[in-house]
C-alpha cells in the first residue's frame, strides 16, 4: 500500500474532539473540491487551519494517502452528530480535483480500505457511504456505481498478488545489495518494476522476492539443484508445457531473453490471482492452462499450488516485507534538504546578526548617555569646589 502520510489536526482544537473511538464502519466520502491543486495534502493544511467541527481521517489522492486523525479518535464527518457515523466509524474523502486521476485516487482508496478492514476486522458490508448516515448526496462520483465499487474491493486474507507496487525499485535494488546479490539479479528489478502494471498489475514486489526465492538470488554464479543457471532466463522455476521431475533440467522453460522470462513470471502470477483479461493468449508462459486462474489471490496461497511446499507462500512474504522495510538514501534529495538547511540557518545567522546590531546600537547609545552624564557630573564637581574655595576663602562653611 502507498506510504500514509501524518498530517494530525493539532490536539485541542474544535475539529479534533479527542473523544475515543472503536472503529467499527468505515465511511465514504467525495471531496466535492475540483479545484486544480485540491489534493490530499491541501486538505491536511484545511483541516489544520479552519475553525469548524469538521474532520475527517484520511484524504486519498491518486498519487498519496494522507491521515489528518488517529483511527481510534472520533472525527466529524458523517453529519449524525452523536450517532454512529460520526462515532465508530472512520471516515475516507476520496479527492475528485480536476487536475488529478480519480481511477487511480479511488484504486488507492480500496488499497486503504482493504488495510482498514484486515486491522480492525470490518467486515466489507460495514464500509458504507456517508449518505447511509446523514442522505447527503456523498460520495456523490461513486453513488451511481456504489455496487461496482464494494465488490472491487478485495476480501480474501492474506496478501495480494495483485495491486499498486508496495516499495519502489530503488527500494528492491538497495535490499538485494544488502543481500549481496550478484549485480545482475540487482539490474533485473528494473524490469519487473516496468512490466508488473502492463501484465496483469502484479505487484512487482511479490515477482521479486519470489525470483529471490526460486533462483537464490540468481543462483550466485552457480547452478541449481536442477542444474539450470542463469542462461535460463527462467526467474521463477517455470517449468515446460510437458513438466517433467523436479531434479530434471530438461523440464525448466528455457527463454530466449530475461524480459520474455519475467513476463513469463509475471503472467503466470496474474493467472493465479485471476487478473483481467487472463488467462491471455500474447503470454510466452509455457504452463498458461486456463484451470488456474484464479485459484491463489494471495500470495499464501501459492503454497501447495506453485510450490508443494506449505510454507512457500510465507518464505515470499517474508522476502517481501524486507523489501517492503528497506530504507533508501536518495542522494539528490539528501543534498536538498541540506541546502534547505543551511538556507534556515543562514536565516538564524542573519537574524541574529540584526539582533546584535540592534544591541551593539543600543549599546553605544547607552555609552553615550553615560559619558554625557559623567561630563555634566564633572561640572557639578568643578562647580562645587570652586563653591567650596569661595567660602573658605570668606571664612563660612557650607
Amino acid at each position: 500500500m502507498i506510504k500514509i502520510i501524518k498530517k494530525f489536526i493539532p490536539k485541542g482544537k474544535i475539529n479534533r474532539p479527542g473523544i475515543k473511538m472503536n472503529p467499527k464502519y468505515i465511511t465514504i466520502h467525495n471531496t466535492a473540491n475540483t479545484n486544480k491543486g485540491a489534493n490530499a495534502l491541501a486538505h491536511a493544511k484545511y483541516l489544520i487551519n479552519v475553525n469548524k467541527e469538521i474532520s475527517w481521517h484520511f484524504t486519498v489522492d491518486d498519487k498519496q494517502i494522507v491521515q489528518h486523525l488517529p483511527t481510534d479518535e472520533v472525527g466529524w464527518h458523517a453529519g449524525d452528530g452523536n450517532g454512529p457515523g460520526n462515532m465508530t466509524s472512520i471516515g475516507i474523502e476520496i479527492t475528485e480535483n480536476k487536475d488529478s486521476n480519480m481511477a487511480k485516487a479511488e484504486e488507492n482508496a480500496k488499497e486503504l480500505i482493504r488495510y482498514l478492514m484486515a486491522k480492525y476486522n470490518i467486515p466489507l458490508k460495514n464500509v458504507v457511504t456517508h449518505k447511509r448516515w446523514s442522505g447527503k448526496n456523498c460520495p456523490r462520483k461513486i453513488l451511481p456505481r456504489w455496487e461496482e465499487f464494494i465488490k472491487s474491493i478485495p476480501i480474501e486474507k492474506g496478501t495480494p498478488i495483485l495491486g499498486t507496487t508496495t516499495a519502489t525499485l530503488q527500494q528492491a535494488q538497495e535490499w538485494a545489495k544488502k543481500k549481496k546479490a550478484p549485480q545482475g539479479f540487482i539490474d533485473l528489478a528494473s524490469i519487473y518494476w516496468q512490466l508488473a502494471p502492463r501484465r496483469g498489475g502484479v505487484n512487482p514486489v511479490v515477482a521479486y522476492a519470489q525470483f529471490a526465492l526460486e533462483t537464490g538470488f540468481l543462483f550466485r554464479g552457480i547452478k541449481s539443484n536442477a542444474g539450470i543457471d542463469a542462461s535460463y532466463h527462467n526467474p521463477s522455476g517455470l517449468k515446460t508445457k510437458a513438466g517433467g521431475n523436479d531434479t530434471n533440467p530438461n523440464a525448466y522453460q528455457r527463454f530466449n531473453s530475461w524480459e520474455e522470462g519475467i513476463t513469463a513470471h509475471l503472467d503466470h502470477l496474474a493467472l493465479y490471482a485471476g487478473a483481467q483479461g487472463y488467462p491471455r493468449e500474447d503470454t510466452p508462459d509455457p504452463r498458461h492452462f486456463p484451470f488456474l486462474n484464479g485459484t491463489a489471490k494471495t500470495v499464501e496461497q501459492l503454497s501447495g499450488k506453485w510450490s508443494p511446499l506449505k510454507d512457500y507462500g510465507n518464505k515470499i512474504v517474508s522476502l517481501l516485507r524486507e523489501i517492503e522495510a528497506t530504507q533508501v538514501i536518495d542522494s539528490n534529495e539528501d543534498i536538498k534538504k541540506l541546502k534547505d538547511e543551511i538556507t534556515n540557518l543562514n536565516l538564524k545567522i542573519d537574524n541574529l546578526k540584526k539582533q546584535l546590531n540592534l544591541v551593539n546600537a543600543e549599546k553605544n547609545s547607552m555609552n553615550q548617555e553615560i559619558m554625557n552624564l559623567k561630563q555634566q557630573l564633572k561640572k557639578y564637581q568643578d562647580f562645587f569646589k570652586k563653591i567650596k574655595l569661595f567660602l573658605e576663602e570668606n571664612n563660612k562653611e557650607i
